[in-house]
């Protein structure tokens, strides 16, 4: 979503989940189209956030952005959908398509999730040469914070035992 700020391959990390998908389209007073947002607006698990932050200080691989993650079932390829998606949440760090499955069963079974992405377009033109990057480069941070023992059994409950630090 912001390609003046990131690159294709770039590391994208759900601080929040904005649903883009449930909306009141109404006519403001000139007639023109208002859209109201009315999806969730949900927090990943503070734990795994922590963790991730923690696991990008000794990350010697692509930049990592933390922020607003917008996620919706339309696949977008459209500049002027993408603009408007822009402006409906300007925060926004990235825009995907998976998050709000991931989120709707991580919290029917009471389960911790994060999103972690990686820039493989820019919701326009795919560049198909991007998405195996992408992958890999989402694939290999999330196994680096593995490989550095950020959810080791010990660790893992002596965190959550204490709460999140946030």
């Amino acid at each position: 979503m912001r390609p003046q700020e990131q690159k294709l391959g770039d590391i994208v990390v759900s601080s929040q989940l904005r649903l883009m998908d449930h909306r009141k389209i109404t006519d403001n007073q000139g007639g023109d189209p208002l859209v109201i947002l009315r999806g969730d607006k949900v927090t990943p698990s503070g734990l795994l956030l922590d963790r991730l932050r923690a696991a990008e200080v000794d990350w010697a691989g692509v930049p990592v952005h933390y922020g607003l993650m917008l996620s919706s079932s339309v696949l977008i390829n459209s500049v002027s959908v993408r603009d408007q998606l822009v402006a409906l949440e300007p925060d926004g760090r990235g825009a995907e398509m998976e998050g709000g499955g991931v989120y709707a069963a991580a919290a029917k079974g009471r389960t911790d999730w994060i999103l972690v992405k990686a820039i493989s377009d820019w919701g326009i033109r795919k560049n198909d040469d991007a998405h195996p990057l992408a992958a890999r480069n989402a694939a290999e941070f999330v196994v680096d914070m593995i490989r550095g023992g950020a959810l080791d059994r010990r660790t893992w409950q002596t965190s959550a035992a204490s709460g999140p630090s946030e």
